[in-house]
């Protein structure tokens, strides 16, 4: 009987350690796109476009962590209402929208069913523009490579 025995310890736990796979988002990156984004927004409505590369390779994953925060960092300078953005890949969306990046500010729109693992999504100021209505996506007869057109009616 357990009563009868020594007393049951808890087994140990084992130390932590960091999973040398496993990206780390450097926090100075980050926190320069929140001081950015607390600052007040231009007066001017401004819309930017990106091909933000999502399928280059070039550095694995760490490169394509590093190129979507010089992605959010240029969008945080320059406060666009809206950014279409081509070539976006779930990591560097995911990223993209996470709150100590864009999250807060921005909201991310996407195709409904995008039929490649890559697509095009619209980042819309939150604060700034009001959405009038659900996004379309209209894709292109005939295309090979997923092409698709994502629309949104704002009110700014």
């Amino acid at each position: 009987m357990v009563a009868d025995g020594p007393p049951l310890e808890p087994p140990a736990k084992r130390a932590r350690t960091e999973d040398p796979s496993a990206l780390r988002v450097p926090p100075e990156r980050t926190a320069e796109i929140r001081r950015l984004l607390s600052l007040p927004p231009p007066a001017d409505s401004r819309v930017l476009s990106w091909n933000i590369d999502g399928l280059d390779e070039e550095g694995g994953p760490k490169g394509l962590m590093l190129r979507t925060l010089a992605v959010a960092l240029e969008v945080a300078r320059q406060r666009p209402i809206a950014v279409m953005l081509q070539e976006a890949v779930p990591p560097a969306l995911e990223l993209l929208t996470a709150k100590q990046v864009l999250g807060e500010t921005y909201e991310a729109l996407v195709p409904e069913d995008p039929p490649m693992p890559y697509y095009v999504a619209i980042l819309v100021d939150r604060r700034r523009a009001k959405q009038l209505g659900p996004p379309q996506t209209l894709g292109f007869p005939g295309t090979r490579m997923g092409r698709q057109l994502l629309a949104v009616a704002l009110s700014l």
